[in-house]
């Protein structure tokens, strides 16, 4: 009658309950081991002729199979309870996570020699399953509560908030305990697995690492494999591409100081203890796509509960970025530079420049040109990048001009300025590679002083200017003197006052004195009486005068500029 009973129940609870437990951890291999055992046992019913019963259950236990009957029998005077049987326990390995249980109890007040024997004598007979959680006589072995957490006793398997779990009846009644831990876990070579997690995707899990006494031999704590001196569990996941992937201990169900180490194909990767102000551990890496490792644990001996996930946030690409450019200082010169960091990506990355391997991400010594660089991650992402280097030269050149020229130029004719003619002393750090002069062309009508602008360019088209005052001189009217001079004038140019010395000449022979302008005009006339004549108040513009010196027998010239 007990096991068809307890086969109906069992596949009517089973199709009801399941799907709840997804919500609890998304561990792929999360089979568990597990043991129950009796915490206390009451019997409330009559008692023999000497005020004394010997109260009887029978204890049964299904997971996926009935394990088998155990007998606790204890003497007493009623009511009472027998702690006694916490003897009796169940324990199982490598159950399916999302396995259901049931409890079932044969009870009586035996009156015979054999006290676990049923025989018609014996009173108080009861016989029937527990009333556990949701009032279900079969409920998952990890129920969806947090009374359920690893590694720990949980008395709390009944209905209605109570620990006794047979209710419906009044003379026998037991709490019944229950723990587990995942059956993977433990070792570096036996992990519990999150499976693939995509882009945008976490996956999470609850665990414990306390320590639990239990009966049986079943492996239900986790022990310290190596790191910390704490108990720890080790977990893997596998990501399909290039990833940011957070992982994290910092939850509300999280009671104790962590510490994290992440584990790649070629060994320790980074380890975290405390993150954003908690006892709580973060890391956060860029990884390749691939199967990793997790070690959570403990700081130094510490134990407790924990929630471990983990989040994948696919990365962008690999990207070369804050290019740092220093162009050549000339179209020549070959002192440029080129340096650069990496946006995303994994490291340690591959550099290539100009097809060519280099071994970190800068060059030097470049010259005017265009360059690729290439760029291959840990991942075997790549990513190139063209940079184009110009002439740096952002100094104009030095522009310096001759303050001054004096030319003459004959009636109707012109001159073509020359620029080594109106420069002193130009120069450019990468050289001048360009003049223009405005104007570059005289006529003999542009007597008189002429500004003329000189523009320079270099080869990266730097300009500056500078201007030389052109003094034309038309000669008009005037013929050509060969004969020398024979006398001097000084200061010339001068700023129209100033001194003519005539101590070579015969005075004797009455010598005047002519003053003619540009244009041929005499604009001063004077008889010399001395060998040194000093001349102001002459009000001579600015300008070429020719000076004629003459006598009856004698005629000479010298040529003046005035200029204030």
């Amino acid at each position: 009658m007990k096991t068809l009973y307890s086969l109906t129940v069992f596949f009517v609870a089973l199709c009801g309950s399941g799907s709840l437990l997804a919500q609890i951890t998304d561990i792929v291999n999360n089979q568990v081991n597990f043991e129950f055992r009796v915490n206390d046992s009451y019997y409330g019913g009559g008692s023999d002729f000497d005020g004394q019963a010997d109260p009887t259950i029978r204890t049964d236990l299904w997971v996926g199979g009935w394990f088998g009957e155990l007998c606790t029998t204890w003497d007493c005077s009623p009511n009472c309870y027998s702690d006694a049987a916490s003897w009796v326990w169940y324990a199982g390995t490598g159950y399916a996570f999302n396995a259901e249980f049931g409890i079932w109890i044969e009870a009586f007040e035996s009156d015979n020699s054999n006290e676990c024997s049923y025989t018609s004598g014996d009173d108080h007979y009861f016989v029937g399953m527990a009333t556990l959680r949701d009032n279900q006589q079969y409920i998952p072995l990890v129920y969806p509560s947090s009374d359920f957490r690893p590694c720990h006793w949980n008395p709390w398997l009944a209905a209605n908030g109570s620990p006794w779990c047979f209710q419906q009846v009044s003379e026998w009644d037991q709490i019944w305990a229950q723990t587990w831990r995942y059956t993977h876990g433990d070792a570096e070579n036996d992990k519990l697995n999150f499976g693939t997690i995509a882009s945008g995707a976490t996956k999470s899990d609850i665990n414990s690492t306390n320590t639990v006494s239990v009966g049986s031999g079943a492996p239900l704590q986790y022990t310290n494999s190596g790191g910390q001196a704490s108990a720890d569990v080790w977990y893997q996941f596998t990501i399909d591409q290039t990833s940011l992937v957070t992982i994290s201990t910092i939850h509300g169900e999280t009671d104790f100081d962590t510490y994290l180490s992440l584990f790649g194909p070629s060994g320790l990767i980074t380890e975290n203890d405390d993150a954003a102000g908690t006892y709580q551990s973060m890391i956060a890496s860029t990884l390749c796509a691939g199967t990793y490792s997790i070690r959570a644990e403990g700081y130094n001996s510490n134990l407790g509960e924990f929630k471990i996930s983990v989040n994948v946030q696919g990365s962008a690409a690999i990207a070369v970025a804050d290019l740092g450019i220093d162009l050549p200082s000339c179209g020549d010169a070959t002192d440029g530079y080129v340096g650069w960091f990496m946006d995303n990506g994994v490291g340690p990355y591959s550099f290539y420049w100009q097809g060519s391997s280099i071994s970190s991400p800068s060059v030097s010594n470049l010259g005017v040109g265009t360059y690729v660089i290439e760029v291959y991650d840990a991942c075997g992402s790549y990513t190139s990048q063209e940079v184009t280097l110009t002439n740096g030269d952002v100094t104009p050149p030095v522009a310096d001009c001759i303050f001054s020229v004096d030319i003459e130029i004959p009636e109707g004719e012109s001159v073509f300025l020359d620029f080594d003619d109106l420069n002193d002393s130009s120069s450019d750090n990468c050289g001048i590679t360009e003049y223009v002069i405005s104007p570059s062309q005289l006529w003999y009508t542009d007597a008189g002083a002429n500004d003329v602008q000189v523009q320079l360019y270099d080869e990266a088209g730097n300009t500056s200017t500078c201007t030389t005052t052109v003094y034309v001189t038309a000669v008009v009217g005037v013929e050509e003197l060969q004969e020398a001079a024979g006398f001097t004038i000084y200061p010339n140019p001068n700023n129209g006052q100033f001194t003519v010395d005539l101590s070579d000449l015969n005075l004797t022979d009455n010598y005047e004195m002519l003053i003619y302008n540009s244009l041929g005009q005499i604009v001063s006339r004077m008889a010399i009486i001395e060998s040194m004549v000093q001349l102001e108040g002459l009000n001579l513009t600015d300008g070429m005068y020719t000076m004629v010196v003459q006598s009856s027998n004698d005629r000479r010239s010298e040529r003046f500029t005035v200029r204030r």
